[in-house]
């Protein structure tokens, strides 16, 4: 239900408005009214309507005084002034404010309807590109990512020569022309918004979601500096995890290198130390010194490394087999997956990304597209039904995900050689 606000100073009209006007059935709730705009302003702040529907001469605060204020204060918000007074400098006014209908009294109630029946479907246009929008800014985004994140895979795992390093880094805006550089990594449960927010402010750190809950982060700096910015970045995640105190956190910061061609061993030395999380969750800060105190104490606690091995392949293989039954389901999610195992979220996450190479949203995605492949290329079915019967409500979404993967439409596949 949109909400709607009434203003008007004669109450038999304001009246004869709120109970002649049938508003659940063009899809709307009356949230308030007031007889002026001074007493209307503070509840209309509170309420936030979708719809203001104001006389133009009252006393106090006229109707082009609230408009103005309210145009300004809730953009998003449909202005109706109704008047006596057919005047075009009040009409002129009104146009200037962004007001959408000027209509003259005396009000019919069909013409009234009329008006709010075409905003009712002008919000919901608005509504559903703004929903567009903002999942195509997200969907940019997580792909910035991605390329990001199979980047720096790529970097870690030694796949590219040191000028090819370079030459993707620019494509992707990252400058590695430092002298040195370091890597941290984070798991947080709650706060990434703020870690992400931080880091990006400086151009000496680039972040990376390395999986759901893990952040990657490359810091560079020279001889002078890199052992400060390292301490800076550690201070700063330890300061925005503590603020939640319920919530699970661990960071691991690695050993500054002097070459960008010696990042893979500070990777691979960190990753290692950063993988003991799951074994001493409470150790908040992971250090190679911290780990080596805790196997003194506990010898007995790191004497199972080949059942953890074995426990995780057990739970890798209970998962596979629950997403081949229900991947086509659109609520599918990690939380549905991980609790079946009955594992944390957070576990099931990194253990997934790192036995499978990829993390759980991207093995999901590439079932879902290579079944609507062999569906595009055996069956006639209309794309809508296909995106369906795949996991995607949405058929536009469907051919976003299916484009950026395939580098094609589904018609375009359809109508394609390849087999």
């Amino acid at each position: 239900m949109l909400k709607v606000f009434l203003v008007e100073d004669e109450s038999i009209i304001r009246d004869g408005l709120k109970t002649s006007i049938p508003w659940e059935q063009f899809g709307y709730v009356l949230v308030g009214d007031a007889a002026d705009g001074e007493m209307a302003l503070p509840m209309i702040r509170k309420t936030r309507p979708d719809v203001l529907i104001t006389d133009i001469k009252m006393p106090f605060m006229d109707g082009l005084e609230l408009s103005h204020i309210v145009s300004n204060e809730l953009p998003s918000t449909k202005i109706i002034i109704i008047s006596g007074h057919d005047d075009f400098e009040y009409a002129r006014q009104a146009i200037s404010i962004g007001v959408e209908q000027y209509l003259l009294k005396p009000i019919t109630r069909s013409s009234l309807q009329k008006v709010l029946s075409e905003l009712k479907t002008k919000i919901e246009n608005e509504r559903e590109q703004s929903n567009y929008l903002k999942k195509f800014q997200t969907e940019y985004h997580e792909y910035e990512q991605l390329s990001k994140r199979h980047f720096f895979e790529k970097v870690f795992e030694r796949k590219l020569q040191l000028k090819e390093v370079y030459d993707e880094a620019a494509k992707l805006g990252i400058e590695l022309n430092a002298e040195c550089y370091n890597l941290a990594l984070v798991f947080c449960k709650d706060g990434e918004e703020e870690i992400i927010r931080y880091f990006s402010r400086f151009s000496e750190y680039v972040i990376i979601r390395w999986n759901i809950n893990v952040f990657c982060i490359l810091i560079t700096g020279d001889q002078s500096n890199i052992e400060n910015l390292t301490s800076r970045c550690k201070q700063n995640i330890v300061r925005i995890c503590e603020t939640y105190p319920d919530s699970p956190w661990n960071l691991s910061v690695g050993k500054y290198v002097e070459r960008l061609s010696q990042i893979p061993d500070c990777y691979e030395q960190l990753s290692g130390i950063f993988g003991y999380r799951f074994l001493i969750p409470d150790e908040h800060v992971l250090t190679e010194e911290s780990i080596n105190q805790i196997k003194t104490k506990n010898d007995d606690d790191f004497e199972h490394d080949e059942l953890i091995e074995s426990q995780a392949k057990n739970i890798i293989k209970i998962a596979l087999k629950y997403i081949e039954e229900n991947y086509v389901n659109e609520e599918l999610s990690l939380n549905d997956v991980s609790a079946f195992c009955n594992v944390s979220s957070n576990y099931f996450s990194s253990l997934f990304s790192s036995e499978m190479q990829q993390t759980f949203v991207e093995y999901v995605t590439n079932k879902r597209i290579a079944k609507a492949k062999k569906m595009l290329k055996t069956t006639t079915l209309h794309t809508g039904e296909i995106a369906a019967m795949v996991g995607y409500k949405d058929q536009h979404y469907f051919s976003v995900v299916f484009k950026k993967i395939q580098g094609c439409s589904p018609r375009e596949y359809r109508n394609s050689k390849e087999a």
